[in-house]
């Protein structure tokens, strides 16, 4: 009888013991994210940028004025509709001056990113679909990285 009941609290414990891990980890991950230095990621943190930088539509840099409406998407994912963003340069392709944006936001086992912020500027990646522009990747737009993009993109003849 002993035996059956410690067997029948095993699972009990390895749940409790998930749990408190579980926690462990995200208090962790939650300390490091108040580093100012630590980078976060952003929409798209999986995706190469030289791997998706011909494969878009349209790059540009662009200052987000209104962060839109989060709604749930598919499992560990939030999507963000109507995200406005006044262009402040095209880096390849075409856009309007102000675009409305959709993007998704993950958050995983394996991946955690954090929606962008009004008033901050970015580099979009951008795919155009039948009724939505879809951000496919997101980084933080410093001079750094907008001329590692720039050198990703081929120069057009004659220019």
């Amino acid at each position: 009888m002993k035996t059956r009941n410690t067997l029948a609290r095993t699972p009990l414990l390895m749940l409790l013991s998930l749990s408190l891990i579980l926690q462990a980890l995200e208090a962790q991950n939650n300390t490091e994210g108040t580093d100012q230095n630590k980078s976060i990621d952003l929409s798209g943190s999986t995706v190469k940028t030289e791997d998706i930088a011909m494969k878009v539509d349209a790059i540009f840099v662009g200052q987000i004025v209104d962060i839109g409406s989060p709604m749930p998407g598919a499992l560990g994912q939030a999507v963000y509709y109507g995200v406005k963003v006044n262009v402040l340069q095209i880096l390849r392709g075409t856009v309007d001056a102000n675009v409305t944006v959709t993007l998704y936001v993950t958050r995983g086992m394996n991946v955690h990113e954090e929606p962008p912020k009004t008033g901050n500027s970015y580099i979009f990646f951008i795919n155009e679909g039948k009724e939505r522009i879809f951000v496919r990747k997101l980084l933080p737009a410093t001079d750094s990285t907008t001329a590692t993009i720039k050198k990703l993109i081929p120069v057009p003849p004659g220019k």
